[in-house]
């Protein structure tokens, strides 16, 4: 039941998300919040794009900050600025620094053609560090992983970029943000408008135990408590925040910036009575279900979904095919652990990126191969990638190695992973 109703709340943030994603595609501009890049919250770096034939600038105008000084680790990207410090440096901007009369709120990234010396490659991202000043003469430092999309053979260019300049946005003061997925956030206003409208869409009852919870993770967040821990005082799940945010705040996307907070902040949806909420609720400590709702949506609480667990196989001699008990391609993946995955971008040696998410396709596809051998491996891979969000991490922890996850991936885009995997087994 919990699967259904997060399965019936994609589906309408994807119908609401769909007038705007014309709009957003086509923008020119990424905003992207300045506590995303100081890597505040503990995540990897964010990725910037960069086409081959066209610039890319980050713009810190928004923040009011000056650059002071810039680290450029890597040899693909050359780099300038609206002010002297790369001219001052002489160097390219691979360590530009100057005195304190200069600085820059702009910087302008380009590919190079072909880099000067492959030794300063060191993997498929350049690693660009910032240092900033604030008007109040406080520094901040912030980190980005440069990707030089390569162009496709036979062609010229590799089509219309994404966007062409990256805008850090300063955060709200005091404001408790939830994470939506690339740079974009949103309020408990958002989770409070995503609510109404799966209650309008018949996805939860109005008087249900569901909304009750969300009021109370709402009223407490208010309160001054982080998004987490309010979610998990109220017996939600961040995943099931995180649906009912971008319900919410689809309508308010349409320029790649942030989110703005709406003027009228809405009212939360009636509950149930207080004797109601006395009693236990269904899924928590009682075996009564609610009246109201249909089985397929029943307001419970959402648990965090565990990570993926590698099944062994029968490898008894003269055992052939799949033991009765499994399946091989039903692995047990929740749809939060999924949707978990596909927001992880993996690179690949070409220039671009897969989602995480593709490789639960690839276990399912390779489940017999060398008795398991790979099937364990990738599957050990999958669950360092949910604790560490960050490939190179779980690939350093799993002890697969990065190639082997980029073809893979490469493979199944190429919809030959069977011939494939044979050749990887056959190395």
């Amino acid at each position: 039941m919990n699967k259904t109703l997060l399965s019936l709340l994609g589906a309408a943030v994807f119908a609401t998300a769909a007038s705007a994603s014309g709009a957003h595609a086509a923008t020119a501009v990424r905003g992207l919040f300045a506590s995303t890049a100081e890597g505040l919250r503990g995540q990897s770096p964010p990725v910037l794009k960069i086409w081959p034939g066209y610039s890319l600038d980050i713009d810190f105008l928004a923040t009011g900050e000056v650059v002071r000084k810039i680290w450029h680790d890597g040899n693909r990207i050359a780099i300038d600025d609206d002010g002297c410090l790369v001219a001052s440096s002489g160097q390219n901007a691979q360590s530009a620094s100057q005195n304190q009369d200069c600085g820059a709120r702009v910087l302008h990234l380009r590919q190079v053609v072909q880099p000067k010396d492959r030794r300063l490659t060191y993997g498929p991202h350049d690693v660009l560090t910032v240092i900033t000043e604030t008007p109040d003469h406080k520094f901040r430092r912030y980190k980005f992983q440069l990707l030089a999309v390569a162009p496709v053979k036979g062609k010229r260019g590799t089509g219309e970029p994404e966007y062409l300049a990256v805008r850090l946005v300063p955060d709200t003061a005091g404001e408790a943000f939830i994470e939506t997925g690339g740079s974009l956030r949103a309020t408990v206003d958002d989770v409070l408008r995503g609510l109404a409208r799966a209650n309008a869409k018949s996805l939860v009852p109005r008087n249900g135990a569901l909304v009750a919870r969300v009021n109370s993770f709402v009223a407490s967040v208010r309160s001054g408590d982080s998004v987490e821990s309010s979610a998990k005082s109220a017996g939600i799940s961040m995943d099931l925040v995180t649906r009912l945010a971008v319900m919410g705040s689809t309508d308010q996307v349409g320029n790649g910036n942030a989110p703005k907070a709406s003027s009228s902040t809405p009212a939360p949806l009636e509950g149930p009575s207080s004797e109601q909420q006395a009693e236990p609720e269904p899924g928590v400590g009682s075996e009564e279900n609610e009246p109201t709702p249909a089985p397929s949506v029943q307001p419970e609480a959402l648990p965090q979904s565990p990570p993926i667990s590698a099944l062994p196989l029968d490898t008894k001699k003269g055992s052939v095919g799949t033991p009765a008990s499994q399946s091989p391609v039903a692995l047990a993946v929740a749809a939060s652990t999924e949707d978990e995955l596909s927001r992880i971008r993996v690179p690949l040696k070409d220039g671009t990126d897969a989602p995480a998410s593709d490789l639960l396709d690839v276990q399912a596809k390779i489940w017999h191969f060398e008795q398991g051998k790979w099937r364990v491996a990738l599957g050990k891979f999958i669950n360092a990638l949910l604790e560490t969000k960050d490939v190179v991490a779980a690939c350093k922890k799993s002890g697969l190695p990065l190639n082997e996850v980029q073809y893979f991936l490469k493979s199944r885009r190429d919809q030959n992973l069977h011939a494939s995997a044979v050749n990887v087994f056959n190395r």
